[in-house]
Order: C-alpha cells, then structure tokens, then sequence
C-alpha cells in the first residue's frame, strides 16, 4: 500500500463510497418526483450516453466486441439489474434499520464467495476487523430500527437476501473478469445494460400507470439530481468499483460499501438535519476502523493482487 501506485485502488474504494453515500439522499428527494423504474431508465440512460460519448470522442479508449459484452454481460445482470431491482423491492417491504443490516452482510457473504469461488481468504486480524466493521453497521441499524414503524414482511427478507447475494455475485465476477478485461469495459457494458433494461421497465410502467416519462426533467433540481445519479453514481462510482476489485482480494473492496452507511448518515445530518447520536457515533468509528483495519492487515497468502493489476484503466 506504499505509493501513488499501490494507494489507488484504497482511493478509488473512498471515492465510490463518498459517491454512493450521497447518492441515497439524492435518491430518496428524487422517488418523491418519480416512479422507481423511471428514475433507474433516466439514471442509467444518461450513464450510457456519458459513456458512449467519451468512448467516441477517445476520452475513453477501448474496443467495444460482442465477445467482451458476452462474457461481461452475466456481471450487468448481477449489478445493477438483480441488485437495483432486489434492493429498492426490499427496502419497500421493510423497516430501515433492518433494510441496512441486512445490505451490511455484504462482506460477509463475499468473504464467502471469494474463498470458495477464488481462493481468496482472510488473515486472522483482517478477519477479526472485518466483524468490528459489520458491528457498527449493526449498531446504527439496530439505532434506526429503534425509531422505525411497521413490520418487516418475510418478502422483505427474500427480496434483501437476493440484494446481498447479487451483490456477492458482481463482486466475484468483476474480480475474475478483470483477469481479461479493463475495469473500463466492465463498467461500459454494466451501464449499456443497465439502460437498456431500466428504460424497457420504465417505458412499460408508464405506458401502465398512464405517466409521462420524461416529465420530471423539466425540473431543474431533477435535471441536476438525474446528472449526479447517471455520471457520477454511475459512470464514474462503478468505474471506481471495478479499478478497486481488479487491484484488491474482493472481500477487501466490499468493505468499503460499509463506509458509505457512515456517509450517508453524515448527508442525513448535514443536509437533512438528523441528529448525530451516540448509536450513530460509535457505529461510525467501528466502520471506520474496521475497513482501515482489514485493508492494513493485508493477507500475503491470499492470491497476488499482482494477478488482477495487469489490466490499465
């Protein structure tokens, strides 16, 4: 983790998680104006014209083959499709607190999935600092679930499994593909494939309920939150995503999905005026220290980074 070389993909860990934990406050404003599947199609619509735009102009430069969107294709199923679709389902049938506690056994079920599926294991330390993370996800779950209402429903449950099982899924995926492909590919063609089926969904639900599907870009707060969630959210969160599982064992980069829980209780208390209680404070430094702890403590038995560093952006 010495160098410019060797911190970039810790870097790139920070900035997807800073992107994503803004990106739910911005999501949760923007469902007031717009329909599930519309706000996902616009999302990830706008996330491939960005890309297909800096691919033509050679911003961006690789070569686009139906051979590449093939064999990456079966990761854009897992993420954003089966997670986006499992995650906002769940989050409906659900309390908050729990909703959260159940996104934070991510690491958990990539722990597992990496050890069986890559050889990848954890060290003791990385191992004991990997629960000292889920703890505090744990502790500001259990704090909001405290103050939530109504029933989780067991279809809440399923459909949450399936949000951490698709996630474990991509994680795996992604670091196995980036034996072959650039972390840029993998993200152009999550992003095509995300539009493609977001906008089918989308047009469908408002040819359904009788809506206008573009409507809701007449406003410019719209305009403004869709530009947030499609380019950075999407195009440039992604990216940072798939660099860090092509330079990191994959459990290590899951970890850093736990810091956006703590950055998005700081949106919440910044822009929204949450109060930032003990619950959250103490929660917050067992996330922290829990991701530094686990990517410090580097497992050298764990198979070479080297492996998946071969690939430029």
């Amino acid at each position: 983790m010495t160098g410019t070389k060797g911190a970039a993909p810790y870097l790139s860990g920070l900035a997807f998680a800073a992107i994503f934990g803004f990106s739910f406050l911005i999501t949760k404003n923007s469902l007031g104006s717009m329909e599930v599947f519309q706000l996902l199609g616009i999302r990830f619509g706008i996330a491939a014209i960005t890309f297909e735009l800096m691919r033509l102009t050679g911003i961006v430069k690789f070569r686009f083959s139906f051979k590449m969107l093939k064999e990456v294709l079966p990761i854009a199923v897992f993420q954003p499709i089966l997670y986006f679709v499992f995650e906002i389902y769940g989050v409906r049938y659900s309390q908050t607190g729990e909703a959260g506690l159940m996104i934070g056994m991510i690491p958990v079920a990539v722990a597992a999935a990496s050890w069986i599926f890559l050889g990848e294991r954890l060290n003791g330390r990385q191992l004991l600092f990997m629960m000292l993370s889920i703890s505090g996800v744990i502790v500001i779950g259990v704090n909001q679930m405290n103050g939530g209402a109504g029933a989780t429903r067991p279809i809440g449950y399923l459909l949450l499994a399936g949000a951490v099982l698709a996630s474990a899924f991509y994680n795996i995926l992604s670091r196995k593909s980036s034996l072959q492909y650039k972390p840029i590919e993998i993200t152009y063609v999550m992003m095509i494939t995300g539009a493609v089926i977001f906008n089918i969904l989308g047009l469908a639900d408002s040819l359904i309920k009788g809506y206008a599907y573009l409507a809701p870009l007449k406003e410019f707060p719209i305009i403004l939150s869709m530009l947030y969630l499609g380019i950075l959210s999407s195009t440039i969160a992604f990216f940072c995503v798939n660099f860090t599982l092509s330079r990191i064992p994959a459990v290590q980069g899951s970890l850093f999905a736990n810091l956006v829980t703590v950055i998005s209780v700081v949106a919440g208390i910044v822009f929204l005026g949450e109060f930032f209680t003990p619950a959250k404070t103490v929660g917050s430094i067992l996330i922290i220290a829990g991701v530094a702890g686990t990517n410090y403590f580097q497992s050298r038995g764990s198979r070479k980074a080297d492996d998946y560093a071969s690939n430029d952006y």
